[in-house]
């Protein structure tokens, strides 16, 4: 992220980084990973409900009687699709946005649908 930024003569301190669903979740691990890396701190990360955590396909904690888009047979489907494995066991270093211990450093967060 950051030799883009500065390659193109971009200030990093205004870079925002973004993005829906799967995208959400890979926008928050680029921010996790140039934190980790020494890089440029993301101005903003806005995650439009992002996939963050694969064990929420293991929760029991959700009432899903009238749930009718985003099923829990969707959520294992999605979770598998993107990490090549069923969700809820060991994880990837670029699947960890859910396990990362703190956020510190990596920018703030928004989800556009929290806010209303």
């Amino acid at each position: 992220m950051g030799w883009s930024a500065e390659e193109r003569g971009i200030d990093p301190a205004r870079v925002a980084i973004g993005g829906a669903s799967a995208g959400g979740g890979l926008a928050a691990g680029l921010a996790l990973l140039a934190h980790d890396r020494g890089e440029i701190r993301p101005a903003l990360q806005l995650l439009v409900y992002p996939m963050l955590d694969d064990r929420t396909v293991t929760s029991t904690d959700m009432d899903t009687r009238n749930v009718r888009v985003w099923t829990p047979g969707s959520n294992r489907y999605a979770w598998t699709s993107y990490l090549g494995h069923a969700p809820g066991g060991a994880v990837q270093r670029g699947h960890r946005q859910g396990r990362a211990p703190a956020f510190s450093g990596c920018g703030p967060a928004l989800d556009p649908w929290l806010t209303r």
